[in-house]
C-alpha cells in the first residue's frame, strides 16, 4: 500500500450504535435572539450549494438577505464544457493542442473543466508547460494554482488539488516547495511594490 486517506462524516440523530438508520442529510438551526446565528450539522460536502440556498431562504426575512436563488442551475468555474463530457472535452483539447499528451489532457480536464485553456496559455508545446515535478504535474499547473485557487504550499497541491503525491519522493516534493516559496516572493515583492505606488 502507497497511500491511504479517510473522511469523517457527521451524522445527526439520537444516540445509536446503528449508524445506518441515521440520516445523512443536512440539518440546519437559527438562533434569532440577537444577532441571527445559523448553525449547519452534518450534510456531505457535495450539496453544498443546496445548503447554501437554504440557509439564505431561512434569513429571507432579515434586511439585505431577500434575494431569490440562482445557484442551482449556475455553473461552477471551469463547467462549461460546450455540452461535451470530460473525455470529449479532453479530446478537443488534443485538437486544439496537437503536443498535448491524451494522459496529461484528461487529467487536466477533470480537475479543471474548461479553465485548462488557463493552465496552458502561451504554451505551444510541452516544454512551454515548465518545469516537471512530477510525471505529468508542470510549472503551469502550479502557476494556475497559485494564481487561482490560493495554493500556498507543494502539501496544498499535490494532496489537496491533484493528488500527485502519490507518485513523488520526497526530494520532487521540496523541489516544488522552493518554486512555490521562491514564486511567493516574488508576488509578495510585486504586490508591495504596488500598494506602495498607490501611496505616491
Amino acid at each position: 500500500m502507497i497511500w491511504s486517506y479517510s473522511g469523517v462524516r457527521v451524522l445527526c440523530g439520537e444516540n445509536s450504535r446503528d449508524t445506518s438508520q441515521l440520516s445523512r442529510d443536512y440539518s440546519i438551526r437559527i438562533d434569532n435572539s440577537l444577532a441571527p446565528i445559523v448553525s449547519v450539522f452534518g450534510g456531505k460536502i457535495t450539496t453544498y450549494r443546496l445548503l447554501a440556498e437554504d440557509v439564505m431562504s431561512l434569513l429571507k426575512n432579515i434586511e439585505g438577505f431577500d434575494k431569490p436563488k440562482w445557484t442551482h442551475d449556475a455553473k461552477l468555474p471551469g463547467g462549461d464544457l460546450n455540452g461535451l463530457n470530460t473525455t470529449q472535452y479532453a479530446e478537443h483539447l488534443c485538437e486544439k493542442y496537437s503536443w498535448l499528451p491524451q494522459g496529461l489532457a484528461y487529467r487536466l480536464v477533470c480537475h479543471y473543466g474548461s479553465n485548462t485553456h488557463m493552465v496552458l496559455k502561451d504554451c505551444f508545446k510541452v516544454s512551454d508547460l515548465g518545469e516537471q515535478f512530477s510525471s505529468d504535474l508542470y510549472q503551469a499547473e502550479v502557476d494556475y494554482l497559485i494564481q487561482h485557487e490560493f495554493a500556498r504550499s507543494a502539501e496544498d497541491i499535490v494532496w489537496r488539488r491533484t493528488r500527485q503525491g502519490i507518485q513523488m519522493d520526497s526530494a520532487r516534493i521540496n523541489r516544488l516547495n522552493e518554486y512555490i516559496d521562491s514564486t511567493l516572493n516574488i508576488e509578495d515583492v510585486n504586490e508591495v511594490t504596488f500598494n506602495a505606488s498607490l501611496h505616491t
